[in-house]
C-alpha cells in the first residue's frame, strides 16, 4: 500500500477536461520522479541512518499526505465533472449544502 496510485486516482475526479492531457501529464511525471528519488535514495539513507529514518520519513509523508487530502481534495461522490470543475474555479462554497 502507498500514496502511488493516488495519482491515477485523482486524475480521473478531478482534472477538467480541457487540462486533463497536459495535467495527467505532469502528475504522472511527478509520481514516476517521486518513486526514482525514494528507490535511489533507499539504501544510502539506511546505511548512513539505519531502518528507522526511513520509517519516520514515510511517517511524515503519510501524515502530510492525509492533511493535505484532508484540506484540498473535495469529496466527488454525486457530483457531476461540472460541480468538480466549478468547485475548483470558484472557491470551496459550491459544495457546500
Amino acid at each position: 500500500m502507498g500514496w502511488g496510485p493516488i495519482t491515477w486516482l485523482l486524475m480521473s475526479e478531478v482534472l477538467p477536461l480541457r487540462a486533463r492531457g497536459v495535467a495527467s501529464g505532469l502528475c504522472v511525471l511527478a509520481s514516476w520522479l517521486t518513486a526514482f528519488v525514494l528507490t535511489k535514495s533507499f539504501l544510502p539513507v539506511v546505511s548512513a541512518f539505519g531502518l528507522q529514518m526511513p520509517f519516520f520519513f514515510f511517517a511524515a509523508i503519510c501524515l502530510v499526505s492525509l492533511v493535505f487530502t484532508g484540506c484540498c481534495v473535495p469529496e466527488t461522490k454525486g457530483r457531476s465533472l461540472e460541480q468538480i470543475e466549478s468547485f475548483f474555479r470558484t472557491g470551496r462554497r459550491s459544495f457546500l449544502r
